[in-house]
């Protein structure tokens, strides 16, 4: 019987520890991102207005054109051109993908996004520990929206993309990264500690039987 329940104790902590498995999350108000961050930085493109580059590098963050090897792969929006936002980075040619690098990685990334004239479905990818995820939102032409992500620990952003699906540009705003904060997951030294004491309860009970 002691045996018994010792397996049983096991059987309960596994489903626990599996429950609590980490996975990130994923946030569409930048209010409810910047609570779950720490340390970030924003870059806002402002002072780079009207510029053109094949890449971009600012902070620990380096922009690209995927599979566009142009001089002009990324362009600098000014203020008069798209309705949505007025200085963002875009995509330089149609439908190409915005994508942004981390080195180091980061834990939480979150822009301002939006397709530069139509309604659209955006693609957004997020590179978690080697391994890319994909999620798609749409968008309702001329409102940007606020996507973010927060990873949950053990978990590293090496980089992110932004992708139309539609036709035409996707531009990208108040680009921010950070620190992710506490998430409430269990770890697995706590799933540890939790099933020591869950077996030690277990054995007690059993005592007091005698």
């Amino acid at each position: 019987m002691k045996r018994i329940s010792v397996v049983c104790v096991l059987a309960i902590l596994v489903m626990i520890c599996a429950a609590s498995a980490p996975a990130a999350t994923v946030f569409s108000s930048r209010a409810a991102w910047d609570g779950q961050v720490s340390g970030i930085t924003t870059l806002d493109f402002n002072a780079l207005e009207g510029n053109v580059y094949q890449t971009l590098t600012l902070g620990s963050v380096t922009f690209d054109v995927p599979d566009y090897s142009g001089s002009a792969a990324l362009w600098v929006s000014v203020p008069g051109n798209y309705t949505p936002i007025d200085i963002a980075l875009v995509g330089n040619q149609p439908m190409t993908t915005v994508r942004g690098t981390f080195s180091p990685a980061t834990t939480a990334v979150g822009a301002d996004v939006s397709n530069l004239s139509v309604n659209d479905l955006i693609d957004i990818g997020v590179d978690i520990n080697g391994v890319w995820s994909q999620w798609q939102v749409s968008y309702t032409y001329p409102t940007p929206f606020f996507w973010g992500i927060v990873g949950a620990p053990g978990e590293s952003i090496d980089g992110i993309t932004f992708s139309p699906t539609t036709s035409n540009y996707v531009g990208i705003d108040n680009f921010s990264y950070g620190t992710a904060g506490s998430s409430g997951v269990p770890e697995p030294a706590s799933c540890l500690l939790l099933g020591t004491g869950l077996i030690g309860l277990a054995f007690a009970a059993r005592r007091r039987k005698r």
